[in-house]
């Protein structure tokens, strides 16, 4: 399913279900969706050269936890960073909400200034993607009432 740049990977997907099973053994993946975005808005690929951000006028609707976790798109790998912030999520010490519920999360590979370094997610000096991992959703996210914003380049 394409949402926006964001493609939905349901339980179904063995690849992602085995290595998430191998932090999480005890696990319902029936209530499990992933969403995977390599492009920007503009359907450009996500670059560390450039400065973007996700505005969630409601963050993923979940009755467990979601995350937004940064992939190195050469090695496939979590992307080392001073802040050892891998991923950020609902369960991210710190992060800032707006007084309306949203979440603006940075993602840039230098540090943003003032309180936006709160929402920051480093993102390395090359390509990347991301994935959206929503435990225990809501019916929003299955019925397409919700789906992931774009991922906006901006200066």
């Amino acid at each position: 399913i394409k949402t926006d740049r964001f493609y939905a990977c349901e339980s179904t997907d063995m690849v992602l279900v085995a290595s998430d099973s191998l932090i999480f053994l005890h696990f319902d993946w029936s209530t499990t969706v992933r969403y995977i975005g390599n492009l920007d808005g503009q359907g450009k690929p996500l670059n560390g050269s450039n400065n973007y951000q996700i505005e969630f006028d409601i963050p993923p609707p979940v009755l467990g936890f979601w995350s937004l976790t940064m992939y190195d798109g050469t090695n496939k790998l979590l992307v080392d960073n001073r802040i050892n912030r891998y991923s950020i999520g609902d369960r991210t010490e710190g992060i800032q909400y707006g007084d309306d519920g949203s979440l603006k999360i940075h993602i840039r590979n230098e540090k943003p200034n003032g309180d936006d370094a709160q929402n920051w997610l480093p993102a390395p000096e090359g390509p990347f993607y991301l994935v959206i991992r929503a435990y225990n959703a809501k019916p929003e996210v299955f019925n397409g009432s919700w789906s992931p914003p774009p991922i906006q380049k901006f200066e």
